[in-house]
């Protein structure tokens, strides 16, 4: 049941009732608005008492503009009795009305139970209406309150979370999706003589990206974001002086960085924005053809865009 309310709607009774008597009839209830189950709406029969005890009735069923209703008779605590035509009538608040606030200001205004979904929208909520001061320790958490997807990057102001607005500890690497690492080695490796060779990578170390099976040549990005490739080459000879070693991004080589002439460890590091989708691959150059060659391969994404 559902208590209604408006304002200044009274009149007197157009015709005499009993005790008993269900059906009101008033001119006054012509501005009263419509009334239905499970509804209800207070009225109070002889408010100032000039008959005898005032008496408080449960309008039921009422339709808009009719002169007449369907009521409850000696409801929250009063007697029904017979009132006379032209004794007055008032829809106001009731003491039940009173306790029923009393009631939820000592049991929390507002609760989950009272709230049907989507009562609480953003559009409902002005600015700056909900401030970490108003929000009691606890109270919100990713148990009770978060739905995947519910506070993405789009829903956070800029500087809303703050370094003093973490507490300790809870910001840890397991909890980062975005600062991820993969490792890959490379098997025996031909270069072949004046044309740019791709390295294929056949042995996984590491892979918290999730973007790579154990071997592969082509590297296929995840997720848009910034990501860091760092290649090394271990030639069995010397490359020559024309050595090269580059990125090569979605079949365009990008950043080609010079070799020594020499049999040591050598590479190059490419920070790439790249993409979902984006493909990358390591090529390395050399002046003559060279076998048994090992490589490395590691990459970190920074960071999403």
């Amino acid at each position: 049941m559902a208590r209604k309310y408006q304002n200044f709607i009274s009149g007197t009774l157009g015709t005499g009732i009993s005790s008993t008597d269900t059906a009101l009839s008033s001119t006054g209830l012509s501005a009263m608005t419509a009334v239905s189950n499970p509804d209800v709406m207070a009225v109070i029969l002889d408010p100032a008492g000039v008959n005898g005890a005032p008496e408080i009735i449960h309008v039921v069923a009422h339709s808009a503009s009719a002169t007449t209703a369907t009521v409850l008779r000696g409801q929250e605590g009063t007697t029904a009795r017979s009132h006379n035509s032209g004794v007055a009538w008032v829809h106001g608040i009731t003491d039940t009305d009173v306790e029923r606030l009393d009631t939820i200001e000592a049991n929390g205004w507002v609760t989950e139970a009272r709230l049907v979904d989507g009562a609480v929208a953003a559009a409902k909520i002005a600015a700056n209406a909900v401030v970490a001061g108003k929000i009691a320790a606890g109270a919100i958490n990713n148990a009770n309150a978060f739905a995947t997807g519910v506070v993405d990057a789009a829903a956070i102001g800029a500087g809303a979370v703050g370094t003093s607005e973490l507490a300790d500890g809870s910001v840890t690497s397991a909890k980062l999706a975005v600062l991820s690492t993969g490792r890959w080695a490379s098997g025996s490796v031909s270069l072949t003589g004046g044309s740019f060779v791709t390295l294929t990578w056949t042995s996984e170390s590491e892979d918290d990206l999730s973007s790579a099976a154990p071997s592969f040549t082509n590297w296929t990005a995840p997720a848009a974001g910034v990501y860091v490739f760092h290649a090394t080459i271990v030639p069995a000879a010397g490359p020559g002086a024309t050595g090269q070693i580059a990125a090569v991004v979605n079949s365009a080589i990008v950043h080609p960085l010079a070799l020594a002439n020499s049999s040591s460890q050598q590479g190059g590091t490419w920070t790439l924005v790249l993409g979902a989708g984006d493909t990358v691959y390591i090529a390395v150059l050399a002046a003559s053809t060279i076998t048994n060659n090992s490589g490395a391969l590691r990459i970190v994404r920074l960071g999403l865009v």
